[in-house]
């Protein structure tokens, strides 16, 4: 896991593994801030805070790569964004069966 973000004013951590992948246009963004009075900032979407974490239901724009970025606003109007890169992968693999071909028969005889 990696925390990153820290600036002047209200620090905030977006959790996320190395490698993250997301199989719905429909995510669910998790982080954690330490400041009980900032607001927090999700691609734009206000999160639902919880003492000193928050989280924000986004919906991811495109396949592939997508940005997802949580901004902290204190009370003095200080700011800090932590920033993670998530995969959206909806599309199916190919299944190709090359053998029986189609209407042929199997069987002792």
């Amino acid at each position: 896991m990696k925390r990153s973000g820290w600036l002047m004013g209200a620090a905030v951590w977006l959790v996320a593994s190395a490698s993250a992948f997301a199989g719905s246009r429909t995510v669910t963004v998790i982080g954690t801030i330490d400041d009980s009075l900032a607001s927090v900032m999700v691609n734009g979407t206000p999160a639902t805070r919880s003492a000193d974490s928050f989280s924000a239901t986004i919906t991811l724009t495109k396949e592939g790569s997508n940005t997802i970025t949580a901004t902290a606003t204190d009370a003095a109007g200080n700011s800090s964004s932590a920033s993670v890169t998530v995969s959206l992968d909806t599309v199916p693999p190919v299944i190709v069966i090359t053998s029986p071909s189609a209407g042929q028969l199997y069987g002792a005889q």
